[in-house]
């Protein structure tokens, strides 16, 4: 060590027992010093400042799982009497590694232990001495040979036997053997001394009844290189790496990284997907990539809420996006979180906060591109797999299929109040019966009914109560998203299904010669909304388009915090799986999706719980035009994506909706005036029955007022838009009900 020396803690081992030969051989011929502080449980290594950060890197480098930080700590003090122990190795009766007991009682202090690299000089000279000693005892038992004593037997033969089973004799021939093996090898070999501050008296008891020692020396230096040159002096015996690597053992408080033995990856070019990560802990500079048509087998990321599974889709759709070598593809994302705006914007794709901005949509316009049977079929169904029917999920899906088969006879844009109002009276149709003025429902009827609140509170809304909205194939050029982050949690199901309803239909234009193209790609964050019940129509029609996708060119992106929200079936399907930090009660089932062909599934499980953020096992599928490979789990770090911040004044939709005059629905204040009651020929008692009047919009009550205040009510009512009114006496009982339409003065005729 030459300079001032710099100290780094251990701050994180591998889970398996690592090499400690490897410790050695990454060091190298230089002196260093190991430290073991046990007021704050470390274990310090400390290397010249030369070579300190070189040395760091080879540790990292071949012990995959081991981790150092720089520690600004300084052990030693001129004003310290310290006590140096050279020492062979443990006594035979301790058994386990060297120290680790000691962290358990030393619970003040510190102990050093000194490694003194010695030259090919002083292996040389040190194994010719111990073979002298060795030889000059062998002949000198020879000599005595034919002495006898009383009993006629040989003094020197019991001599003899006694000194080749001796500690002595194996001591030796071990010193000798470790140094051959050190010379013929790398030539490794070092004087190892325990450096102990006088003081520490439990320290140095410790030592004394756990090592041979062979000699101990008193000093008093504070500076290192001092303490170096002093015991370079001293009678020490050198040891070669099978012994000296016995003294390195990390111990205190520290990380656990489980290490798994991975394959090299497949060198390709494409989308970057992050960093290789060796053995599941050792991030290195090697680009993991895959073809971007791959993504059109499907890609599942799934893990635990801050693992990083957004920014890395944002990585990769930045790159695909930014990707010369290939025709820049439609990008789709659907999100029930608030994290895309500024990605949407920084790439001047269309931003749509549904539920919130004023951005009119016809959720049910049909596309011209596709056929209205399919388009009306798939709307029913994943229409009523969101509105949680629960079993009544056929009978609903039913209703809404014969509204929709009259609905779109007439129009391919109808208006979605009167969609809603088709549903209504199929419901009644199948599974009510009208009473004079009111319907009695069936159980059925009773639950399909109350599952269509969600639905009917969306077609309230003023932008989604038009005819004309925006077009799902105008927005291909710049691509969308679609963020309902507003919407409650029961909304946010509904509004999945309408958006992705939408946009399956432009799958529909594309043929089946897409294989090695990447026309279109859906992102679709917390998939497990649309998703999440494995026995929903919604789920099975998933695993059919996933591989009708592979042939048209649409990549699927689906991601999920838990891999239990996806249903087996629908992940096997999806060939890339980036898998992040899982739950423990999750994690075995996620072992069993990925490929790791030299480690047991239970290890697997146990690593993916133990995760860092940002890094994943990755299986993947190497592609070269139509030839695919599965290749080998690997471990990632994902890539660090960081948008451009865009002001709120710019977005894209802002001009579409002006360039095609869309606005959304206006709420008008409209007054109610009634027209003169004929009041002849109605006995009195009946006109005391006119007691008040109810409002209703799409078969929900809006208002309900006395009939005496009708005089002076004004309403805020959608402009265009048809309302019911409702005359009911004491006992509730409709008298008279009436329609009209929403304008700012409206004559109501109440004669009966």
């Amino acid at each position: 060590m030459s300079g001032q020396i710099e100290f780094y803690s251990v701050e994180g081992l591998p889970s398996k027992d690592y090499n400690r030969s490897k410790v050695l051989e990454s060091i190298g011929k230089q002196n260093f010093l190991l430290v073991y502080d046990f007021s704050k449980s470390k274990s310090i290594l400390s290397f010249g400042s030369l070579s300190a950060e070189d040395t760091i890197y080879k540790l990292n480098r071949n012990i995959p799982g081991i981790e150092f930080a720089q520690s600004g700590c300084n052990l030693f003090d001129t004003n310290r009497e310290y006590i140096a122990f050279s020492v062979y190795r443990r006594a035979e009766k301790y058994q386990d590694k060297l120290f680790s007991d000691a962290f358990n009682f030393l619970i003040n202090g510190f102990m050093a232990i000194l490694f003194i690299n010695s030259t090919i000089d002083e292996i040389g000279t040190t194994k010719t001495h111990f073979e002298r000693i060795l030889s000059s005892k062998i002949i000198r038992e020879t000599e005595s040979a034919f002495k006898t004593n009383m009993s006629g037997r040989a003094n020197s033969t019991i001599q003899r036997e006694l000194y080749h089973e001796s500690e002595e004799k194996l001591m030796l021939n071990d010193i000798i053997e470790s140094l051959n093996s050190t010379i013929l090898g790398n030539g490794l070999v070092y004087k190892v001394f325990l450096l102990v501050p006088k003081e520490f008296t439990k320290v140095c008891e410790y030592i004394s009844n756990h090592f041979f020692i062979l000699s101990e020396c008193e000093f008093r230096k504070g500076e290192l290189i001092p303490i170096i040159e002093h015991l370079s002096k001293l009678q020490s015996i050198p040891l070669g790496i099978s012994n000296s690597k016995e003294f390195v053992n990390f111990y205190g408080s520290f990380n656990i990284n489980h290490t798994l033995p991975t394959v090299v990856p497949v060198e390709e070019s494409g989308l970057e997907v992050g960093n290789l990560v060796k053995e599941g802990t050792l991030e290195i500079d090697f680009k993991i990539r895959v073809e971007p048509t791959a993504l059109n087998l499907g890609f599942i990321i799934t893990g635990l809420p801050g693992s990083g599974k957004t920014r890395e889709v944002m990585s990769i759709l930045d790159s695909l996006v930014h990707n010369e070598s290939h025709k820049k593809p439609a990008v789709f994302v659907v999100t029930p979180t608030s994290e895309w705006k500024d990605f949407a914007l920084s790439h001047k794709m269309f931003f749509i906060k549904l539920y919130e901005d004023n951005t009119p949509i016809n959720f049910f316009r049909c596309p011209e591109t596709i056929e209205t049977e399919k388009f009306y079929g798939d709307l029913a169904m994943i229409l009523s797999s969101s509105a949680n029917a629960g079993p009544y999920r056929n009978p609903m899906e039913k209703c809404m299929l014969n509204a929709f088969r009259k609905v779109y006879k007439i129009s391919k844009n109808p208006d979605p109040t009167k969609v809603y109002k088709e549903i209504e009276d199929s419901v009644i149709a199948f599974h009510g019966k009208r009473i004079g003025n009111k319907v009695r429902y069936t159980k059925h009827g009773e639950n399909i009914r109350s599952s269509l609140e969600n639905l009917r509170g969306i077609i309230s809304k003023e932008q989604y109560c038009v005819e004309d909205g925006l077009k799902i194939e105008d927005l291909i050029d710049n691509g969308a998203v679609f963020d309902f982050s507003s919407a409650s949690t029961n909304m946010k199901r509904q509004l999945y299904a309408l958006i992705l309803n939408q946009i399956y239909s432009l799958a529909a234009k594309f043929d089946n010669n897409g294989d090695n193209e990447l026309r279109l790609v859906i992102c679709l964050e917390e998939s497990h909304t649309i998703f999440g019940d494995p026995d929903s129509p919604a789920a099975e029609d998933i695993k059919q388009r996933i591989q009708d996708f592979r042939k048209q060119g649409v990549g699927l992106i689906l991601l999920t915090h838990n891999v239990t929200d996806i249903d087996t079936s629908i992940r096997r399907l999806c060939q890339l799986k980036l898998y992040l930090k899982q739950a423990p009660d999750t994690a075995v089932v996620a072992s069993k999706d990925l490929i790791f062909t030299y480690v047991d599934q239970d290890e697997v499980g146990l690593k993916l719980k133990t995760l860092d953020s940002r890094i994943g096992a990755f299986s993947y599928i190497s592609k070269n035009g139509a030839e695919k490979r599965q290749q080998d789990t690997i471990f990632v770090r994902t890539r660090t994506y960081n948008y451009e911040k865009v002001p709120n004044s710019f977005n894209p939709i802002a001009g579409y909706l002006e360039k095609y005059n869309l606005r959304a629905a206006k709420q008008i204040k409209c007054k109610i005036v009634p027209k003169p009651i004929d009041y002849q020929g109605l006995k009195n008692n009946e006109l005391t029955e006119f007691y008040y009047i109810r409002f209703n919009y799409l078969g929900e009550e809006i208002l309900n007022t006395k009939f005496g205040d009708l005089e002076r009510l004004d309403l805020y009512l959608i402009k265009g838009k048809e309302y019911r009114i409702d005359i009911l006496n004491k006992k509730d009982k409709i008298i008279k009900e009436a329609y009209f339409i929403a304008s700012e003065k409206i004559y109501l005729d109440f004669n009966v």
